[in-house]
């Protein structure tokens, strides 16, 4: 709630301005957290239609919905994540949105 509280106070003219696109992003977990944020942000407020949250090899937040107060269809609506195939934290949990897998083409990847 700590990180949600700060988006939302530092960005609430931002968050009324139908001009603008607000993209929340992060990696791992930070990419869980940004999707989080970007679906409870719409949750909160389904007219407004200018928040994306982009995770790489972020874990899926569609489980976690309810616990963290916002709607698979917000997750649905405002979420793009970037999967690399054997990560491990990508394979936690369910992805909602718009997901592309990439090649791990590392020799010692997992």
């Amino acid at each position: 709630d700590a990180v949600y509280d700060y988006v939302r106070s530092n960005l609430s003219e931002a968050l009324r301005d139908e001009q603008k696109t607000i993209v929340i992003l992060g990696h791992s977990l930070g990419g869980g957290i940004a999707q989080i944020v970007a679906a409870k942000l719409l949750s909160e407020d389904k007219d407004n239609n200018n928040i994306l949250s982009f995770g790489v090899a972020s874990p899926g937040t569609k489980y976690s919905s309810k616990k963290f107060g916002f709607s698979v269809e917000s997750l649905h609506e405002t979420s793009i994540s970037i999967l690399p195939e054997r990560d491990l934290v990508s394979q936690i949990d369910v992805h909602g949105g718009e997901t592309q897998v990439i090649k791990c083409q590392g020799e010692h990847a997992v």
